[in-house]
């Protein structure tokens, strides 16, 4: 059924509780890198398999389909090194 929560971990078969991902999700663009922080998602109270709901899912996908730089809670600059020049 579209929009049903999981309540069983697929991998383990234990519990599930709502939480939110502390891992930063990384995705290479184009030119630039999208980071996706604080992903509402559930963890496995047996294994602590991490779990992302379709709802976050949507979520990302709309972030890295159309978002928009003003929509980004910050922009960083990343330093990058190419050791074969130096």
């Amino acid at each position: 059924m579209p929009g049903k929560r999981a309540t069983t971990c697929g991998m383990c078969g234990g519990a599930l509780r709502d939480t939110v991902a502390d891992s930063v999700e990384r995705y290479q663009l184009g030119l630039g890198t999208v980071i996706i922080r604080h992903v509402p998602a559930q963890e496995c109270q047996g294994c602590g398999e991490v779990w992302w709901p379709s709802s976050s899912i949507a979520r990302m996908e709309d972030v890295l389909s159309g978002g928009k730089r003003s929509d980004a809670m910050a922009v960083i600059a990343v330093p990058a090194y190419d050791l074969a020049a130096m």
